[in-house]
């Protein structure tokens, strides 16, 4: 029978200052803790994954929740810090 991966996984950008913690326990017992920033996505898969979206591979519309123009840069920060926005795009005129 294989092996059970027992893992947690932190997803995010944690607030300024915060802390994690767990009772030993739950390592001990063979589970593991790890984090992922952009889906674990190496700095050279960015242009890779441009290319991709240009060339009409794939569509970000169904991830994008707000559109906001420059002038409310701000308000698009306030809402993702509140949770409001999952993900904002500035659009240019």
């Amino acid at each position: 029978m294989p092996r059970q991966v027992r893992a947690a996984v932190c997803v995010g950008v944690m607030p300024a200052g915060a802390a994690l913690s767990t009772p030993p326990f739950n390592l001990m017992s063979g589970r593991c803790w790890t984090g992922s920033c952009m889906g674990g996505a190496k700095r050279a898969d960015v242009a890779r994954f441009v290319e991709m979206f240009v060339g009409g591979d794939y569509s970000l519309d169904g991830i994008v929740s707000h559109r906001l123009k420059l002038e409310d840069v701000d308000r698009g920060f306030a809402m993702m810090k509140s949770g409001e926005a999952v993900c904002s795009v500035i659009e240019f005129d």
